[in-house]
């Protein structure tokens, strides 16, 4: 379906997707350790042509209040592991370019 929207539907225009991180990252083999799990971003970018025009951006949360669509209320974001990606920028914001790693 994004292979569609890029492609053909929206084809001479930029598109913005919002999607959870692990929907959208482009190797998700890589971040999960098996071909078990493959995101729609890993699908997405197979294609050489999607991979080069594509650009992913991801967030994350260190603390804070979180809600999902049908849950009745709100709930407090889980504290971090010491050796996550939130702890180890130790910054209130980042822009991480992650582009020359796989």
């Amino acid at each position: 379906n994004l292979n569609w929207l890029v492609n053909e539907k929206y084809k001479h225009e930029k598109i913005i997707v919002w999607a959870a991180n692990a929907h959208i990252m482009k190797n998700s083999q890589t971040v999960v350790g098996s071909n078990f799990f493959k995101s729609m971003g890993t699908y997405f970018c197979s294609n050489a042509g999607n991979q080069l025009q594509t650009y992913i951006l991801g967030f994350a949360s260190r603390q804070g209040m979180a809600g999902r669509l049908f849950y009745n209320g709100s709930f407090t974001v889980k504290e971090t592991y010491a050796t996550s990606f939130e702890n180890w920028i130790q910054q209130p914001y980042a822009f991480i370019d992650f582009t020359g790693y796989n």
